[in-house]
């Protein structure tokens, strides 16, 4: 448009084009149509190469401030452009892009910052996209790069990554974990489950007797994930020990028990009957949301989480990993409260509280009403918690809730977990833990670790 406009008022108009190589670049026959003089410049192939702003720096020298320069591109590029325009004294107008979601200037997400001492704001969709150059608060509008590309000196060869994975006094062979509740023993046993790759084998909720469970219907699927209320049913204790606890114990993967119980004496029971079994920790489970007795009623307060850890703390020297729930004002300070009680490891995040209703019925979609949404739905919010528990205590964590892949479990680990777990994505992925392994493989190689570990609360925070 605006080079239309120009040619309308008999102006005198040039175009400069710029690409990695000529199949980018884009609007050649476009402006070939108009009659407008074209100079293209690549960094790669045949013909000039070189940088768009080599040619444009070219152009200003013998210009003498008279033209205008109107430029679109990637934000450095426009840095570059309008820096080129202030030095030879040329009018600059840079197009912009920048994410949004509404796009008529409701949502106020594209905001742009300029003016004196760029404390002015205006937004890409309804003041832009094009703005004059000289407005723009460019350092604000610049970001610093986030990442550092490295050289990739192993292409070409087998390169190993150390995939050790140390949680406080415990050492596993991988940073990764199944989720309690999402993969029971016979899975393990009949091939179904894809249990070679995991640092630990981390069992269903145990309680000193058996438990039937929340009435039906239990699950429905939700918008990006799912609810559940299955209300902890298990063997109990006894039948656990015998039956279950030797065929998970036979496959050479740590073990870890996650325990559950209607008050503290409960818990402390089941340690104590938990020592000297050849489980490897337990994880004390004060955040499940769906069940009326214990679980998150404990996990809510930080006087009674503590309660919980000191008791269990002192009936075994086993492990202990607590599980935090995200139904809290303040995530951080039950951690702190579970860490000075002898907690050694915090895993979250469990699942959020929630419903749904059948519009045609009038009736809850679960027999119990509340329910745990799990899924991709909530792992932006076990993100956030997992940088807030990484910078309140010192003992390691175990990363959940909406993982999908070995992408989001490195960005759990950059946010600050030691090792992530899978629940919900493991129902439709059976092979989702071998996979996720190749997949933090990668991301520890492009950022030049050669062990995972080495991701482990690396996010950098612009100040």
């Amino acid at each position: 448009m605006p080079v239309k406009k120009a040619l309308a008022e008999g102006k005198k108009v040039s175009v400069t084009l710029g690409a990695k190589n000529r199949n980018q670049l884009a609007g050649l026959s476009f402006f070939n149509r108009l009659g407008v003089k074209v100079k293209t410049i690549t960094e790669i192939g045949f013909g000039r190469t070189g940088l768009i702003t080599e040619l444009l720096e070219e152009a200003l020298k013998d210009d003498t401030g008279v033209s205008e320069v109107i430029a679109c591109g990637p934000k450095a590029m426009l840095y570059a452009v309008a820096n080129l325009c202030k030095q030879y004294k040329n009018k600059c107008q840079v197009t912009v892009e920048e994410m949004m979601a509404c796009g008529m200037g409701a949502c106020k997400g594209c905001a742009i910052f300029g003016g004196k001492e760029g404390k002015k704001v205006k937004h890409v969709c309804s003041d832009g996209p094009t703005f004059n150059a000289r407005w723009i608060a460019w350092p604000k509008f610049i970001r610093a790069p986030l990442i550092q590309v490295r050289e990739n000196k192993s292409a070409g060869k087998e390169v190993k990554v150390d995939f050790t994975c140390r949680l406080g006094p415990l050492i596993f062979k991988y940073p990764i974990l199944n989720c309690s509740g999402t993969l029971d023993i016979d899975a393990c046993c009949d091939g179904s489950a894809d249990i070679q790759m995991l640092g630990a084998l981390v069992t269903k909720g145990l309680s000193l007797r058996e438990r039937a469970g929340n009435p039906m219907p239990r699950v429905c699927e939700t918008p990006a994930g799912m609810l559940n209320a299955i209300g902890l049913e298990y063997v109990g204790l006894e039948r656990f020990l015998e039956e279950a606890l030797p065929r998970f114990l036979k496959f050479g993967i740590p073990v870890i028990v996650n325990i559950n119980g209607v008050n503290v004496e409960e818990y402390a029971e089941l340690a104590r009957q938990l020592n000297d079994t050849g489980i490897a920790a337990i994880e004390i489970n004060i955040s499940c949301p769906n069940v009326k007795e214990g679980g998150m009623l404990f996990g809510k307060n930080p006087g009674m989480a503590a309660k919980v850890v000191n008791a269990v703390r002192r009936a075994t020297n086993l492990p202990l990993i607590v599980k935090l729930t995200p139904n809290v004002t303040d995530i951080g300070e039950i951690a702190k409260a579970v860490e000075e009680a002898g907690a050694d490891i915090v895993s979250l995040i469990n699942t959020l509280e929630a419903a749904a209703i059948d519009i045609w019925t009038r009736k809850p979609r679960i027999g119990n009403i509340f329910a745990g949404l799990s899924g991709p739905a909530i792992r932006s919010v076990a993100i956030a918690k997992i940088i807030q528990v990484f910078r309140a205590v010192k003992i390691p964590i175990i990363g959940m809730g909406g993982n999908e892949n070995g992408h989001t479990a490195a960005e759990m680990m950059i946010a600050g977990a030691s090792a992530t777990a899978f629940g919900t994505s493991s129902f439709a992925q059976k092979d989702i833990h071998t996979k996720a392994i190749r997949e933090l493989a990668e991301v520890a190689l492009f950022h030049g670790f050669m062990a995972t570990e080495q991701l482990v609360g690396v996010m950098i925070a612009e100040q």
